[in-house]
């Protein structure tokens, strides 16, 4: 009689509880919901696009385009520096010139014939150097100060 008691309310538990979730236990959490489509199928998917499209940008983020745009960045603040008022040890800097670099360049020797006049500045940026003798018929001056004969690097 006990036996046939259990079995009894072992079957109603079973009907009762799968009354309340639906198909069933099996079906509803077990197979469906939590093992094949939430979270193999789905949440696997889910972690094949965060490796595939969200690494791969991350990648490509950090690879390509941030360390490029950083180099691109640093170039146009080092072109567009604000360098007015600037103090280098002790040497005050009151104005930088607006005249880009590259308008002239020589590579070897510059044979000038006849009359050379300059009206105004020359800015150099880098160095010139003279070697060997420089003829010159009438008056040349050749200066080596930096700015415009003033305490202050322009």
């Amino acid at each position: 009689m006990l036996r046939l008691l259990a079995i009894c309310i072992i079957a109603f538990v079973q009907n009762a509880a799968s009354q309340a979730l639906r198909p069933g236990m099996p079906n509803s959490l077990g197979m469906n919901s939590l093992t094949n489509n939430a979270l193999l199928a789905n949440n696997m998917a889910l972690g094949q696009e965060i490796a595939a499209s969200g690494l791969s940008a991350l990648g490509n983020g950090l690879a390509g385009n941030a360390i490029a745009a950083n180099t691109n960045t640093i170039n146009a603040n080092a072109a567009n520096a604000n360098l007015n008022n600037l103090s280098i040890g002790g040497l005050p800097i009151s104005g930088v010139s607006p005249i880009g670099y590259g308008d002239v360049a020589v590579v070897g020797e510059m044979p000038v014939g006849g009359s050379t006049a300059v009206v105004g500045n020359v800015p150099v940026i880098g160095f010139v150097t003279f070697e060997g003798n420089v003829p010159a018929g009438g008056t040349v001056t050749l200066a080596s100060n930096c700015g415009c004969n003033g305490a202050a690097v322009y």
